[in-house]
């Protein structure tokens, strides 16, 4: 039967990491995917991604919660240690690796697949890991390219629209919700939420808020305070080196407004520069991957079967 495990690690000596495994006891899995979620969210609001590959990939899913986000604690003993954590390359040096090297992911490599942020993340694994990542899958990745490529234009796009995430974060209220069932009501009405798929917005809510929870102050309020979503948005984008990158990489972006959004911008040209696969999902926006989860577990399975299939025929 199929199961999430939570496991904590700690790494980088003031981050317990909370880790969800989602796999099949009964079967041994095909294929690992190594799942990094967007800023703001958590690793279980893409459950339905990880139980479909799970269903009909045979995968086994490890999905970490990053700092500040989910279940993960970061300890305050240390400001400077704590303040380091809000930066993406040091999540993924600090944060990521250490976990893949802690649960021996090298062993038979992942499948990465990654959101916004995670996808950032991932590519930057791919570079200081390359024996774990055997190919990656990102969902509008906020990276950033050397000079050659980045226009001024697009450099001053991506400044402006890290400014304009942060400050909108900081600005937002962490109004409590009374139930699981009101938070996912009052979500629903919202414009961003609206085109998101049920149960992906369900698993969002339901693990992304306190619910159980001895401070009565803190219940139905988000995990992730708005005050570290806005410290975290500061922490990116993260600067890639294509040409570290050795395994095949899918770009995954939405359709919607995406001439005009920096991140697709700069998908775009990575693409061109490293012939790399890119999939554009017409009707959906930045949140793809809760507005069309089916599509996204389509792109994992064919990026497992080219990444596996790869490494087979150089045995």
């Amino acid at each position: 039967m199929d199961a999430w495990r939570t496991t904590t690690h700690e790494v980088c000596g003031g981050c317990r990491l909370a880790v969800h495994e989602y796999a099949n006891d009964d079967t041994a899995p095909h294929v690992t995917v190594l799942l990094l979620h967007a800023t703001g969210f958590h690793a279980r609001a893409y459950e339905v991604i990880a139980a479909k590959l799970v269903r009909e990939c045979r995968a086994r899913v490890v999905a970490p919660d990053l700092p500040f986000h989910g279940e993960t604690a970061v300890l305050n003993d240390g400001v400077e240690r704590a303040d380091a954590l809000y930066s993406w390359q040091n999540i993924a040096d600090r944060v990521v690796a250490p976990l893949c090297d802690a649960l021996r992911l090298d062993e038979r490599g992942v499948v990465v697949f990654g959101h916004s942020m995670g996808g950032a993340v991932g590519h930057r694994l791919a570079e200081i890991r390359p024996r774990v990542v055997r190919s990656l899958v990102a969902f509008e990745p906020i990276i950033r390219q050397d000079v050659e490529v980045e226009t001024v234009e697009l450099r001053v796009a991506f400044e402006a629209q890290r400014d304009i995430l942060s400050s909108t974060a900081q600005r937002r209220k962490n109004s409590p919700h009374e139930t699981v069932q009101g938070a996912f009501e009052a979500h629903r009405g919202r414009a961003i939420f609206a085109a998101w798929h049920d149960d992906c917005l369900l698993a969002y809510v339901k693990y992304g808020f306190h619910w159980e929870t001895a401070v009565q102050s803190l219940r139905g309020t988000l995990l992730c305070e708005p005050a570290n979503e806005a410290r975290m948005y500061q922490g990116g984008p993260i600067h890639v080196h294509p040409t570290n990158v050795h395994c095949p990489v899918m770009m995954l972006m939405g359709g919607l407004r995406r001439a005009q959004r920096p991140e697709c911008i700069s998908a775009e040209k990575y693409c061109v520069r490293t012939e790399s696969s890119l999939v554009i999902m017409p009707n959906a926006s930045h949140f793809g991957p809760f507005e069309d989860p089916n599509a996204i577990c389509e792109c994992v399975r064919r990026s497992a079967m080219q990444s596996y299939q790869m490494c087979n025929s150089k045995l």
